[in-house]
C-alpha cells in the first residue's frame, strides 16, 4: 500500500473532483478505503444524485453518512487506512442550515476540521477531501449566501493547510497546486 500525504481536491460543479479523488483514494487503499459522505436526501433531485455517487464508487468501500460529524466515523473505523470525505461543501451548508442564531460557525468547523485532521495522523489515516469552490463567482446576492461562500471559503484554507497535496481540477483536468508542479525543463 502507498503512503500517501493528506489530500485536498478542490474544483467547480461537475469538474470531476469526486472520480479523481475517488481514484486517488484506490491508489492508495484499495479496498480498505473508509467514504464519509456528507450529503442529504432533500427532494428527488438530491436522492438521485447520491444514487449516481453510491454506483460510481467501489461497492466494498464502507460508506459512512456524516451529514454533520465527520469525527465519528474515523473514531468507529481507526482501521482504514484511507478516508475519503465527500464533501466540505456540503457539510458546510449542513452546519449552517442548522447553526443556533449567533453561533460563531466560522470558529467551530475550523476548529472541528483541526480535530478530524489531528485524529487521522494520531490514527495513521489519510485524508482526502473534496470541497467546492465557490469563491470564483458573483458576489450572491442574498445574505445567506454571502456567508455560505465565506464559511466555505475559510474551511477550504483550513483544509489546504493541513493538506500536504492540493489538487484543483478543471473540466476532467487535475491539476496539482500544493505542492506547485515544477516549471518545465529547457
Amino acid at each position: 500500500m502507498d503512503v500517501r500525504p493528506h489530500c485536498g481536491v478542490l474544483g467547480g460543479t461537475r469538474s470531476g473532483k469526486s472520480r479523481f479523488a475517488q481514484d486517488l483514494a484506490w491508489q492508495v487503499g484499495q479496498e480498505r478505503v473508509l467514504f464519509v459522505a456528507t450529503a442529504t436526501v432533500s427532494d428527488e433531485e438530491m436522492a438521485a444524485r447520491i444514487a449516481r455517487h453510491q454506483r460510481d464508487r467501489p461497492g466494498m468501500w464502507l460508506t459512512w453518512e456524516a451529514p454533520l460529524d465527520l469525527e465519528d466515523p474515523l473514531t468507529r473505523h481507526p482501521h482504514y487506512p484511507v478516508v475519503l470525505i465527500d464533501c466540505l461543501s456540503l457539510w458546510v451548508a449542513n452546519h449552517l442550515l442548522g447553526a443556533a442564531e449567533g453561533e460563531d460557525l466560522e470558529e467551530h468547523l475550523t476548529k472541528h476540521l483541526d480535530r478530524v485532521f489531528a485524529l487521522a495522523q494520531a490514527q495513521n489515516q489519510t485524508l482526502i477531501l473534496v470541497s467546492n469552490e465557490v469563491g470564483l463567482g458573483v458576489v450572491p446576492a442574498y445574505p445567506l449566501g454571502r456567508q455560505y461562500r465565506d464559511l466555505l471559503g475559510w474551511v477550504n484554507q483550513k483544509m489546504t493547510h493541513h493538506c500536504a497535496e492540493v489538487y484543483w481540477l478543471l473540466a476532467g483536468i487535475p491539476m496539482r497546486i500544493k505542492p506547485p508542479s515544477p516549471p518545465p525543463q529547457r
